[in-house]
């Protein structure tokens, strides 16, 4: 026997123990599963009418759902429609009912989240706790330093990608295939199909806590592919937003080429050419963010101007209408909380011209 033969057996056996202790479709059966996930669920929410009705008889419509899913009845309901426009771009959320969200939280909190989490990588972020933009703003920080060590110099260039209408591209079927190497109970895979089915026939929705998962993993196979074919070593992903660095445009026009190739033939995905760009490392933009990688090896991060203008008009405007303060403090600390990750004394500066008596109340 070779070293290859033990190896394939120890992964063989590895593989088996982690299927063998996967959580399976009894958690979503056990009443206490459901009941913490509806009180997760409601959180924020509990003025909603909706909301409170499922919580007036909150006992019986979890044994309601029990009993449905073990007669495997369907759970989806059709959904609640709305629109949100963000910097003039209009989006459609997809908010799902009170009844389908416990259920969906269930799934994907006790069942789907421990399956799949192990098979990420660490640089890969969105939707996870602790696993928000701030990290992998920190993991692109912690690369930038870790390329100038090894270079002693700040000429290079990073790789950043975006993926055109990422959520409405994600095939159901290439998914579903991803999601039955990993998932072994059947009737898991029945649940998460209707759920999926509910959609479009491509395309996920925004506003579900198991489409915002799907999305993170449908990229994984990518993730694998250019850290261990490409060798690619300052690598980092939230959710559809990927850089890479390196000392050579060539190179990293060469990993474009790989990578556009795996998106549009494994993954059906398409690459935008406009958001997608070769910059140099003592300027770019990532994530809301432009970084600045100096001749002594100083990280600089600056807020996005565009946004700190939007933020400082939407304030006043505000003010104009002259808002109570129960409602203005909160809006400060957040933005002071964002402004924190950032070089951003000047935004500071000039907020504290605008904000006022409010900048100290909300110290």
């Amino acid at each position: 026997m070779t070293s290859e033969d033990r190896r394939e057996l120890r992964y063989q056996r590895r593989k088996a123990e982690k299927i063998k202790d996967q959580p399976d479709f009894s958690e979503l059966l056990k009443p206490e599963n459901l009941y913490n996930s509806y009180k997760l669920c409601r959180k924020g929410t509990s003025w909603k009418a909706a909301v409170q009705r499922y919580g007036k008889h909150c006992i019986r419509n979890i044994f309601a759902s029990i009993e449905k899913l073990k007669k495997g009845e369907p759970i989806t309901e059709p959904f609640n429609l709305f629109e949100v426009q963000e910097r003039g771009r209009i989006r459609v959320v997809m908010s799902v009912r009170i009844k389908e969200r416990v259920v969906q939280k269930t799934l994907h909190d006790y069942i789907l989240f421990p399956i799949l989490k192990p098979t990420l990588i660490s640089d890969s972020g969105a939707c996870i706790k602790g696993k928000g933009i701030s990290f992998t703003r920190k993991r692109l920080k912690e690369h930038l330093r870790r390329f100038y060590r090894k270079t002693g110099n700040n000429e290079g260039y990073v790789l950043c990608i975006d993926y055109s209408n990422y959520f409405g591209s994600i095939r159901h079927d290439v998914l579903l295939e991803f999601l039955s190497k990993k998932i072994r109970d059947e009737r898991t895979l029945k649940l998460v199909k209707e759920i999926l089915d509910n959609y479009k026939e491509i395309g996920l929705g925004l506003g579900s806590q198991i489409s915002q998962l799907c999305a993170l993993f449908y990229i994984s196979s990518l993730d694998h592919f250019v850290k261990e074919k490409l060798r690619v070593k300052y690598y980092g992903r939230y959710m559809d937003d990927c850089y890479l660095i390196s000392d050579s445009k060539e190179e990293l026009k060469y990993w474009l080429k790989e990578i556009r190739k795996f998106s549009e033939s494994i993954l059906g995905l398409t690459i935008s050419s406009r958001k997608t760009t070769i910059q140099k490392l003592t300027n770019f933009k990532f994530i809301k963010g432009h970084y600045c990688l100096t001749s002594t090896g100083k990280i600089k991060v600056f807020p996005d101007r565009k946004t700190f203008l939007r933020f400082k008009h939407k304030f006043v405007k505000m003010l104009k209408m002259k808002y109570s303060e129960e409602i203005l403090l909160p809006v400060i600390q957040s933005w002071k909380g964002h402004l924190k990750y950032f070089n951003s004394w000047k935004e500071k500066r000039a907020m504290s011209k605008v904000l006022g008596t409010y900048l100290i109340k909300s110290s």
